[in-house]
């Protein structure tokens, strides 16, 4: 039986914590504040009325996209596996192959970190 590892990266991004530093201080930016605090912790969020949400929504939009990061991230999990595969698991290194796909954008985040990982005979 041979193995191919998929490793993706579809983690929640950075995004909160740079949206974060870009706030700067003042009072008016106390509830976006707590609100990516609480985003980073992975707790309830405290609601933000219209104009707050126009405003965090604003400033997320302007952050560039860490896409290099993300790929790299997958590029390292996929070598874990592989690693993992080869050296604890006593497979030929011949038979494991690890296969990178198309980096995600800010439409594909989920809620939370993650990876996907696939096994299959070839």
């Amino acid at each position: 039986m041979s193995s191919c590892a998929t490793a993706t990266s579809s983690g929640s991004s950075s995004r909160p914590s740079s949206a974060h530093a870009a706030l700067g201080d003042g009072r008016a930016s106390e509830p976006l504040r707590a609100f990516l605090r609480a985003r980073l912790a992975g707790s309830p969020a405290p609601p933000l009325d219209d104009a707050q949400r126009a405003r965090l929504d604003a400033l997320v939009a302007g952050l560039p996209w860490p896409e290099a990061a993300l790929h790299d991230l997958a590029v390292d999990r996929g070598a874990v596996v592989a690693a993992a595969l080869i050296l604890e698991h006593h497979l030929d290194a011949g038979r494991v192959s690890v296969e990178t796909p198309a980096t995600p954008g800010p439409e594909r985040l989920t809620a939370a970190p993650g990876v996907a990982v696939e096994v299959y005979e070839r």
